[in-house]
């Protein structure tokens, strides 16, 4: 048969002195026993915990909580790039900031762009942010630009290259009616 360990009469003060500040795994490395032994105990002797102490007890930092102000190893540096599920390259410039690469560069050598527009890659590839391969787009344009795309015909797909050139350079529908 196993020996029962019981309580002491300090060992029970002791409880009961540090239940409301202290965790069951804190009171039982001081007392050699186990949190769930500490937990058994306090319910056999009526010892409740409210709402707002097991919260308090809950906020305490311990050996795996970070304290405030610390930043983890693997923190993302300033200027990081990722590549998001689309394809794009997104770039940080604060914690928590990411914009696209392509916007960022775009920004930097020409003006900021209005909600309606967006930035495009000339040879379609999409991690070429060099700023001879981006141009600015309307959004408007680029829905009509991919309807039914695979569906043109070919004679089709040059009028719609020769539309979007034309409205690249500012030249809008309906110019000639203007000028009689």
């Amino acid at each position: 048969m196993s020996k029962i360990n019981r309580y002491s009469k300090q060992d029970l003060q002791f409880l009961k002195d540090n239940y409301k500040t202290k965790g069951n795994k804190e009171i039982g490395l001081v007392l050699n026993r186990s949190a769930d032994a500490i937990k058994n105990k306090m319910r056999s002797l009526g010892l409740k915990r409210t709402e707002d102490e097991v919260k308090q007890l809950l906020k305490q930092p311990n050996a795996g909580n970070f304290k405030k102000g610390h930043t983890p190893h693997n923190t993302n540096y300033n200027g990081h790039e990722r590549i998001t599920k689309d394809g794009f390259i997104m770039m940080r410039l604060s914690k928590g900031n990411y914009v696209l690469k392509s916007r960022f560069i775009w920004e930097q050598h020409n003006e900021p762009l209005q909600e309606n527009e967006i930035i495009r890659f000339k040879d379609g590839n999409k991690l070429n942010c060099n700023i001879e391969n981006l141009y600015k787009a309307n959004r408007t344009d680029l829905v009509l630009q991919n309807v039914n795309r695979e569906k043109q015909a070919e004679s089709l797909k040059k009028t719609w290259s020769l539309y979007f050139n034309l409205n690249q350079m500012g030249i809008k529908r309906g110019w000639y009616k203007k000028a009689m």
